[in-house]
């Protein structure tokens, strides 16, 4: 009887010590994490930013909760990647504009005319997305997918045929960035630097008269309702990223990790797609909006003397890291 009496007595402590331990992984293992994009959330990043966090949140068993804060509800890139840094986010979508405020050689990827198609687009990224893995890394960003947004383009209310067209308006740079100005200075393009969240007033008020921007993106964010011309010639590749603080990544278990990695790559790989689709759609829809196509006239720029030009100038930035700089231009021309 005694025996019965302390076998009931163990079972009950290993049911107790069960539950207790069961109850408190679960709770050390649930993880919130706070993302932000200047994306709103009925465009096509939003709606593949939206499945990716639903993906995640299923497939960790509800474990792993993704809050997003849309459309720059947590400022420009500068103040994202700055509230990162402290703790007030955990993770971001990024323009390469944003990428280079992290790792300013990273913005090798947007040369222009780096790319000839989108299979040299796929097999450049993939050469140079595990050293970029390692150089955000060392910089406290865990580099989750690599991304290319679509093809930039200039828009302006003026007519603009080349690039002295474009130095003859008020063009829009992304305050801050630094490689766009290198960019626009080796084009002879004269440009005046705004905020990423001011470009649509700025235009209102006449402030500036011009954007660059991709043709689905200027429509999701209505600039295009500003522009009355678009140069039909792609001066780059936008590249982007979705990026978590290495501090946080580090609160995940491998496994919720592999899930983030997996779902992300699947999703961006197909939103990737539908960008190339939407940025052929979307020149049609600028056209039925009235937005004017001008077919480039006159001499176009010698691509690899710009290229060494802007590279050249890039490595003199402080911060930048020549011989990373170098290894990435490496990895996507050969």
């Amino acid at each position: 009887m005694r025996f019965l009496n302390d076998l009931h007595a163990v079972v009950k402590v290993f049911f107790f010590l069960l539950i207790f331990f069961s109850f408190s992984f679960s709770q050390e293992d649930e993880v919130e994490l706070k993302f932000a994009s200047l994306a709103p959330q009925s465009s096509t990043w939003g709606q593949t930013l939206s499945d990716v966090r639903r993906q995640v949140f299923v497939q960790t068993g509800k474990k792993v909760k993704i809050k997003i804060y849309w459309g720059g509800q947590m400022g420009d890139e500068a103040e994202m990647i700055g509230k990162i840094k402290v703790g007030q986010l955990d993770g971001c979508a990024l323009t390469g504009n944003g990428l280079g405020l992290i790792l300013k050689e990273s913005r090798v990827l947007e040369l222009p005319q780096l790319f000839s198609n989108s299979s040299h687009v796929d097999l450049a990224y993939t050469k140079a997305e595990p050293l970029l893995r390692k150089y955000f890394s060392e910089k406290g960003f865990e580099l989750i997918s690599l991304s290319e947004t679509g093809n930039a383009y200039f828009f302006s209310k003026k007519p603009i045929e080349n690039f002295k067209d474009v130095s003859n308006t008020k063009m829009w740079l992304w305050k801050g960035d630094e490689f766009a100005k290198i960019v626009f200075d080796s084009l002879g393009v004269n440009t005046i630097p705004i905020s990423f969240t001011d470009v649509i007033p700025s235009l209102q008020t006449g402030l500036i008269d011009g954007f660059y921007s991709t043709p689905s993106a200027a429509l999701s964010l209505q600039w295009a309702n500003q522009a009355k011309y678009f140069l039909n010639y792609p001066l780059t590749d936008v590249s982007g990223g979705i990026f978590f603080s290495s501090s946080a990544w580090a609160k995940l278990s491998e496994e919720q990790k592999k899930v983030i990695m997996n779902t992300t790559k699947d999703a961006v790989k197909k939103l990737t797609e539908a960008n190339r689709n939407n940025d052929q759609k979307s020149i049609q829809l600028l056209q039925q909006y009235g937005v004017v196509s001008k077919s480039f006239k006159g001499n176009k720029p010698d691509t690899k003397a710009l290229h060494q030009e802007i590279l050249s100038r890039l490595k003199n930035l402080s911060g930048v890291n020549q011989e990373h700089a170098e290894e990435l231009y490496g990895a996507l021309t050969k």
